[in-house]
């Protein structure tokens, strides 16, 4: 069993639902299917310590949101990221957090896997409501209520709640952002842009 094999394995199992291979490098590989506004990864992530090991990655970027980010703030300079990405190790119990790319039963492990917790998760995630559920649920497990390394996840939220008919609470999550956030030049514009959408719909009259 090679590392080569674990890699081919992976690309044998999801292939065959749509995902294409878009990224071959040393150390990582991914693949991708589009599924209306969602596009979807999987990713392998080889360890940099001993290239022995990886670890494997799902995720879910919703396409019409990053147009609305894009359109917030046009110098924004980043392609289109992930809005929820997941080791796939986490999604099971107990948890797995690298796979031993050359043990035949790491591989299929790794395989059952992705049919059984990687699939499903993206499937769940790939609406707006999903979406929604997930980092709403991120957020209160994380002690989200701070900033931090929350902000990218409160403006996909409020966008998602705007969309939803809820935008009270888009309008609440970018309720006064640290400075540095507020003045950011990204991210700035992308807060005030939307919170004031959002907070703007929650005040007309229903």
């Amino acid at each position: 069993m090679t590392k080569a094999s674990f890699n081919r394995a992976i690309g044998d199992a999801i292939e065959p639902a749509g995902f294409c291979l878009v990224e071959d490098k040393r150390r990582d590989r991914t693949w991708r299917r589009q599924s209306g506004d969602y596009r979807q990864s999987i990713q392998i992530r080889t360890s940099s310590f001993d290239l022995k090991t990886a670890s494997i990655y799902v995720g879910v970027a919703d396409v019409a949101l990053w147009r609305e980010i894009k359109a917030a703030s046009p110098s924004w300079p980043w392609p289109v990221l992930d809005n929820v990405e997941k080791n796939l190790g986490h999604l099971m119990g107990p948890y797995v957090d690298d796979w031993e790319r050359s043990d035949p039963r790491a591989q299929t492990a790794a395989v059952e896997a992705i049919a059984g917790h990687a699939i499903p998760f993206i499937e769940r995630v790939s609406s707006r409501e999903g979406m929604r559920d997930y980092l709403e649920e991120f957020l209160g497990n994380s002690r989200g209520v701070r900033w931090g390394t929350g902000a990218k996840i409160r403006w996909d939220l409020a966008v998602i709640h705007l969309w939803l008919g809820n935008p009270q609470r888009g309008c609440d999550l970018l309720d006064d952002p640290p400075r540095r956030f507020r003045e950011g030049e990204h991210s700035g514009p992308v807060i005030e842009t939307i919170r004031r959408m959002c907070c703007e719909a929650a005040a007309k009259p229903s």
